[in-house]
């Protein structure tokens, strides 16, 4: 046609082939092969694809793509994860983007159980009747899922490659003048410009970097969500992203985005380096499920003591062993 591809594209295939010349490299021809398929956006994408790799060290994990990509490549697959269902004739399982423990356990052994690779769960069925002799239990439930997950665990990491830095924190990405309280009613459009202005006014992202956001959530389906109350609109770096940072806006009334999703908190998200963001997102995913303490953030006045709340939740989450991602 005589014109170049631009840069997003070429990026996307890049991604795309180099995934699965990667993954190739470090498999053996016997493994299942798999897609994982994502509709909210980047940075759950490869939040959900990494967190499959550790789930699932028997599979190899091809790339992650859109339900586009995947349609024009599905015959590539044995085996599809997939936030939405799709037209293949690959297994496919159906999951959100951002899994439970108890649901990451659950989508473990139904997947090798289907493909006759999981013995664990009669040795924990073994295991809770041994215990059974010898103690008085009180949750027979929970202590196999207690069992399970630890096996879950010992198994990631016994084939997994030893891990170098753990990856910086969402504290890392938030300062306290990027939060900010809203009490005005607002239309998205207005709500979003006004989220995004502190980091503007910062130098960490530009112009650009708003109006590609805009741009991009008119169109619901391409708009990302963590939990129901919270949006995290964010785009390529090459779109004006300066620095690395998470704004945070809470507002008081709800505001209407595209698709009818009813937003409270907006998180516009400007990174340089889309590979070690993942532990800062999944604490992130944290908070936007955790009903209490959005409703907490709603109702503060203030955006220090905001800030404080967010920082509290992030420690909490640590003292709890959670979120200990790494690269």
């Amino acid at each position: 046609m005589g014109k170049s591809f631009p840069t997003e594209e070429v990026k996307l295939i890049t991604f795309y082939f180099g995934g699965v010349l990667e993954s190739r490299r470090q498999s053996n021809n016997n493994r299942q092969r798999a897609a994982v398929v994502c509709t909210n956006g980047i940075i759950a994408a490869r939040l959900m694809f990494e967190h499959l790799v550790r789930l699932f060290p028997e599979i190899a994990f091809l790339s992650a793509t859109s339900v586009h990509d995947f349609e024009t490549f599905g015959k590539d697959y044995d085996l599809v994860f997939s936030t939405v269902p799709l037209n293949t004739k690959a297994r496919q399982y159906i999951i959100h983007p951002l899994m439970t423990t108890e649901e990451s356990i659950n989508l473990r052994f139904r997947v090798l159980n289907d493909l006759g690779l999981s013995t664990q769960q009669g040795s924990v069925d073994q295991v809770v009747q041994i215990v059974k002799k010898h103690a008085t239990v009180r949750d027979s439930k929970g202590l196999k899922n207690d069992l399970l997950a630890w096996l879950i665990k010992t198994n990631i990491s016994q084939n997994t490659e030893p891990k170098r830095t753990r990856l910086p924190s969402l504290e890392h990405y938030l300062r306290p003048e990027l939060v900010q309280i809203i009490n005005t009613n607002m239309n998205w459009e207005k709500a979003l410009r006004f989220s995004i202005k502190p980091l503007i006014d910062e130098g960490i992202v530009t112009m650009h970097f708003e109006d590609v956001l805009v741009e991009q959530t008119k169109d619901p389906r391409s708009f990302a969500f963590l939990g129901t109350r919270m949006a995290i609109p964010h785009t390529v770096p090459e779109n004006g992203a300066l620095s690395e940072a998470f704004g945070f806006s809470i507002f008081k009334t709800p505001v209407s985005f595209p698709g009818k999703q009813s937003i409270s908190i907006i998180v516009p998200i400007s990174l340089r380096d889309t590979t070690k963001h993942l532990r800062a997102i999944q604490q992130l995913s944290h908070i936007a499920e955790d009903t209490s303490l959005i409703n907490k953030l709603i109702n503060s006045d203030n955006s220090k003591i905001a800030y404080q709340l967010i920082l509290e939740s992030i420690k909490i989450q640590e003292r709890r062993g959670g979120v200990k991602l790494e690269y």
